[in-house]
């Protein structure tokens, strides 16, 4: 019995584990896309030119621009990333 629960254990954390890498493995990857968002943005490119580019939906940097809009000019990124994925819930 002790053996079966260690076992049962042992799955549960390795699951834990496989989730919390792919959500680093998210939340790495879109605060890359924010980076790159805001070093566009500063270059005064157009959202669609953005998304282009990036080869992202429209929809996803819209969403990254409506975050970055009150930190214009500069576009901090790590404040921008900050209300990103408070807007995403993550």
């Amino acid at each position: 019995m002790c053996e079966a629960l260690r076992e049962l254990m042992a799955d549960d954390l390795k699951k834990a584990e496989k989730q919390g890498i792919e959500l680093g493995i998210e939340q790495g990857a879109d605060k890359h896309i924010v980076e790159l968002v805001c070093k566009k943005l500063i270059k005064g490119k157009t959202i669609s030119t953005i998304a282009e580019e990036l080869e992202e939906t429209e929809s996803t940097i819209k969403d990254i621009v409506s975050c970055a809009e009150k930190y214009a000019p500069e576009y901090d990124s790590e404040a921008v990333y900050a209300d990103y994925r408070e807007k995403k819930n993550i």
